[in-house]
């Protein structure tokens, strides 16, 4: 029994040995709206996903939730009185588009695999969200272009650590981030 146990815990430790890191990279967000929650906005979403230079699909799922993400911080932040997903009878019309750039050492990543991460390995991913707000006759009123980054830091003596500086909560606060910074920028400049 206790075999088993420790070998649980050998692959648990293993596998699942990613940190995420986030730093507040955009400084404090200020959303204040003229007229806060006086208009509706639909949202329509893409993304694109690079690893290294190269294309990289993203599952539907994935998008889903990055949609979600920017979605969420667009309901919290009061500016809007509903917010659509997709083109929708409203005020407003938010084009928005996330791209994500994974960038690693294929060679330190190779490395940290054979030694089953003994040998440390990250992976930064930049992201760019750019938005283009248009009334509802179509109308551009503005755009707007923000970047953000995290780092995944893979090391087998970290995974004790894995709780507190989850890959999953450091990506969240990431798009965060630039949702917020994205409205915060359209209502100082007077887009709605």
């Amino acid at each position: 029994m206790l075999k088993r146990v420790l070998i649980i815990f050998v692959a648990g430790a293993l596998v699942g040995n990613c940190l995420g890191f986030h730093s507040k990279q955009l400084g404090e967000i200020n959303i204040s709206s003229k007229s806060p929650g006086a208009k509706t906005i639909s949202m329509a979403f893409s993304m694109e996903n690079t690893a290294n230079g190269m294309v990289s699909a993203m599952s539907e799922e994935g998008i889903r939730v990055n949609k979600s993400f920017i979605l969420d911080t667009f309901v919290k932040s009061g500016v809007f009185k509903d917010v659509i997903q997709g083109e929708g009878k409203s005020d407003l019309f938010a084009e928005t588009k996330l791209t994500r750039k994974d960038l690693s050492s294929n060679g330190l990543f190779l490395l940290s695999a054979i030694t089953l991460s003994i040998i440390p390995s990250y992976i930064t991913s930049e992201f760019t969200l750019e938005t283009t707000f248009k009334d509802k006759a179509g109308k551009v009123l503005g755009k707007v272009l923000k970047e953000n980054k995290m780092t995944h830091f893979n090391w087998l003596p970290t995974f004790l650590l894995m709780p507190f500086f989850s890959v999953e909560g450091a990506y969240r606060k990431a798009i965060d981030e630039l949702a917020g910074a994205t409205l915060a920028e359209a209502t100082t400049k007077g887009f709605f």
